[in-house]
């Protein structure tokens, strides 16, 4: 694993962990996936651009990729965001998809430059907001 993956990983960790890495994966994946689908199309392609190289390749982020002059696919507040990810990832508890949620922010906000985390902030509902700017700053 390269050193950008490897920090992507130790930041998600600080927040949430599974019992095996394919788990970690796809629920972060799905985080991935909502949260590019809840930004407008530019941003979205900011997002993925700036994540390690080997994310950038899961396959599931492409159609955001094609979302350039759309508005937000997804407008839902943060703690639907969190049954979604709940819901999709079969997890009982809700506390669980809000830990790896904040886990992939904190990632997130380790791969991100400033100025491009005040804006996908700004594009965000206040819940949401609140949230990116714990994990990311």
């Amino acid at each position: 694993m390269d050193r950008e993956m490897a920090a992507f990983w130790e930041a998600v960790h600080e927040r949430w962990s599974a019992p095996d890495h394919r788990r970690e994966e796809d629920v972060a994946l799905s985080v991935l996936v909502h949260f590019a689908r809840r930004l407008p199309g530019p941003e979205a392609q900011h997002l993925k651009e700036r994540l390690p190289a080997p994310i950038q390749e899961w396959p599931e982020l492409e159609p955001e990729r094609r979302r350039v002059e759309q508005p937000p696919a997804e407008r839902t507040s943060y703690t639907d965001f969190v049954f979604a990810i709940a819901q999709e990832n079969g997890m009982a508890d809700p506390a669980d998809a809000d830990a790896a949620t904040r886990g992939v922010f904190r990632a997130l906000g380790r791969v991100l430059p400033d100025d491009e985390r005040r804006h996908i902030a700004a594009q965000l509902p206040r819940d949401f907001q609140m949230v990116w700017n714990d994990e990311t700053s």
